[in-house]
């Protein structure tokens, strides 16, 4: 039987352009959700029949499905990460915290508010170690819903009990467990990585796809206050990304055969 894959989608690292790549090859029976609050519709045992998962699923996955996959993730420089996370929720009338960010009425209120602040507090740290139960938190939710993604919400935003260095041991170990560590930076070579691992022919170039092309916030133009609120969120988040960057340059010259 050949490999399963699941790409672990990390929210705002080019995960709907690579979704769209690995869909557009043709090779893979792709499974339809992307969130756990679709895919727990699905019964357990229909699920084998896909060889591709891609999604928010975090951790959990692996032990949901209780077959092998061959994780592989991208992860991104986390200032842009963090402003891309916050745009997204400004943009997005369906997001569960879009009212609140609205309401907020600045990216420093948003980081400030300790309800949104676990969107970026070393939050690609926190995606690669969370190992929430989505089942558990199904049912504990219950009637109580108020949106129709509270469970997305719940698994995103609540205590995984780790402190930082902990998370960050995780998360790094989760990392040396995937097949391909890309890099949203050096798109390219991240998916001639890719595609050499999958065995997919190289379709042209990857489009860029769920970006704010309307006067979007960027990294050199925020304000001191800003910066002085942002930066001391991403500390392992930083950390993880340089290890990431040190692993995703090993396979880059194994795969061009360099020394």
């Amino acid at each position: 039987m050949r490999d399963r894959y699941y790409f672990h989608h990390i929210p705002k690292t080019a995960g709907t352009s690579v979704s769209a790549w690995l869909e557009q090859s043709g090779i893979f029976s792709v499974s339809p959700s992307h969130l756990w609050s679709d895919l727990l519709r699905h019964k357990r045992e229909d699920l084998c029949q896909y060889d591709l998962f891609r999604g928010h699923f975090y951790r959990s996955l692996h032990r949901y499905l209780n077959f092998d996959l061959k994780p592989f993730v991208f992860l991104r420089n986390p200032v842009d990460r963090a402003i891309s996370h916050y745009e997204h929720i400004r943009r997005f009338p369906d997001h569960y915290f879009h009212h609140r960010v609205r309401q907020q009425g600045s990216f420093v209120a948003f980081l400030r508010d300790p309800v949104t602040q676990p969107l970026v507090r070393n939050f690609q740290v926190r995606a690669l170690c969370n190992a929430l139960d989505p089942e558990a938190i199904n049912n504990e939710l219950g009637a109580r819903r108020t949106h129709p993604f509270d469970l997305e919400r719940e698994i995103e935003v609540r205590d995984l009990g780790l402190d930082d260095e902990s998370a960050l041991t995780l998360a790094k170990d989760y990392l040396m467990r995937c097949c391909v560590v890309g890099i949203v930076e050096r798109m390219d070579d991240s998916i001639a990585m890719l595609a050499q691992e999958l065995g997919i022919p190289r379709l042209g170039a990857i489009a860029s796809l769920n970006v704010n092309t309307q006067n979007p916030m960027r990294a050199y133009n925020l304000t001191q206050e800003e910066l002085s609120e942002l930066l001391p969120l991403l500390s392992h988040d930083w950390f993880l990304y340089e290890f990431a960057l040190t692993v995703f340059e090993r396979a880059r010259r194994d795969m061009l055969g360099e020394r």
